[in-house]
């Protein structure tokens, strides 16, 4: 019983340590990534993502953004629809209108389509985050004032025609306020001209 029993221990040990090299070896292989597909795979997805992470961000261009008068831009509540231009509501004297820019950062050529009247030439100004970027008067939709035109949307109708506010550098984001005002030249109390618009047109330049 005590030969067996040692003989026994010996074998057991023998057992033991073999387990124990082929459990090194093994550990060995797949810290150094080898004899393990899971490990191979995990380390290629990791360098994978730290590959997006450090890549440099898409090179974003500018492309033609048209701001409506009636739907991108919050006003001040004394603008309605006058003729199928955002216009002022007679005798409220001025009003503003703001937008988001949601177009990519860029130079853009910015042009004002205005909506012209024969009996008046109102004040407009535009501005982008704060900062002037055109302002004067409308030209008037005959070329000359005309206070008394019977049937005035037949003889004198409004014409739309664009008004160049420049090249400017426009951010994503920025702040584009429209300001008009209107004017009675033809005597107060008596039919005028509204600043009437229809859009802004970026173009990139």
């Amino acid at each position: 019983m005590k030969k067996f029993s040692a003989k026994f221990s010996r074998t057991s040990l023998l057992v033991l340590f073999t387990i124990a090299i082929l459990g090194c070896d093994q550990m060995e292989k797949v810290a150094s990534g080898g004899g393990n597909g899971n490990a191979e795979a995990s380390e290629s997805e990791s360098t994978e993502i730290a590959k997006q992470e450090n890549s440099e961000p898409e090179n974003l261009q500018p492309t033609k953004v048209r701001l409506n008068a009636f739907k991108d831009f919050n006003c001040t509540g004394n603008w309605g629809n006058r003729d199928g231009g955002l216009g002022l509501k007679a005798g409220t004297g001025s009003g503003t209108c703001r937008a988001t820019f949601p177009g990519n950062t860029g130079d853009y050529r910015v042009i004002l389509m205005a909506q012209l009247e024969f009996d008046g030439a109102p004040k407009f100004k535009i501005t982008i985050d704060g900062k002037v970027v055109a302002a004067g008067e409308y030209p008037m939709s005959k070329g000359k004032l005309i206070c008394d035109c019977p049937n005035w949307r037949t003889n004198c109708p409004d014409r739309v025609i664009p008004i160049d506010a420049g090249t400017h550098q426009v951010k994503k984001g920025s702040i584009i306020e429209f300001y008009g005002e209107e004017v009675y030249p033809c005597g107060s109390g008596s039919h005028g001209a509204y600043a009437k618009w229809r859009e802004m047109v970026f173009t990139p330049n």
